[in-house]
């Protein structure tokens, strides 16, 4: 048994005393205590599934985490060190955060799990967010029963789906946007350059002219880092 000092004065001699009795409810409590639901953790990596998940490096120009309270009855946690505007280096382990969804059972944490994962944004670096949430929604995984050998039968083809997959809408809604925006600041040069009222119109009509037929290079930054 384990004693602690009493508090003394320069008068009064240290002496141990007994911790407090044990209270045989409370501990049988919680020895008693189960726990309720089911919880499932993904780790969201800077790496390059299709590059033999090689660690990746650079700025995270955009992170939006999925937000805690829009999954219903589940519970979603972001376990991070790094914020936007963080660099991965190569000098600490390119993981970017620990996501944890707690739910009533296997079924619905795995269903907001996924919806997790396509609401998480990352831009700046490759990830492995499109890859986790390819391996959480095969029929192996959701059934159930795996083991640490699941990579060793599935990886392989989960990485070549991912070279097959589409490119998203989510994607081509940007690359529309960025071409939008560059059109846009072309003509506002144009117009800062032109003088008087009616050389800006002149420049704005010849700026929509000189649009036409060309071809824009435009790079567009998701999940999977640069295209």
């Amino acid at each position: 048994v384990d004693f602690a000092p009493r508090l003394v004065s320069p008068s009064r001699p240290m002496s141990p005393v007994a911790p407090p009795p044990i209270n045989t409810h409370a501990h049988d409590h919680h020895r008693c205590a189960m726990p309720a639901g089911h919880a499932i953790e993904a780790r969201v990596y800077a790496e390059n599934p299709g590059t033999g998940f090689l660690p990746a490096t650079g700025n995270l120009r955009k992170l939006r985490e999925p937000p805690a309270d829009a999954f219903g009855e589940s519970t979603v946690r972001v376990d991070t060190g790094v914020t936007e505007g963080d660099n991965v280096t190569m000098f600490y382990d390119p993981m970017i955060s620990k996501l944890i969804v707690h739910s009533k059972d296997r079924a619905t944490a795995l269903r907001d799990l996924n919806l997790a994962l396509r609401s998480y944004q990352v831009a700046g670096v490759p990830t492995n967010l499109s890859f986790l949430e390819r391996c959480a929604s095969h029929p192996a995984f959701v059934e159930g029963g795996i083991s640490t050998s699941f990579l060793d039968d599935y990886g392989e083809a989960l990485v070549k789906e991912a070279d097959l997959s589409p490119t998203p809408p989510s994607a081509v809604a940007v690359a529309a946007a960025a071409m939008v925006l560059s059109r846009n600041e072309a003509s506002r040069r144009e117009l800062d350059l032109a003088g008087g009222a009616w050389g800006q119109v002149g420049a704005a009509w010849r700026t929509f002219d000189s649009a036409q037929g060309v071809t824009e290079t435009i790079a567009v930054e998701s999940d999977e880092g640069s295209t």
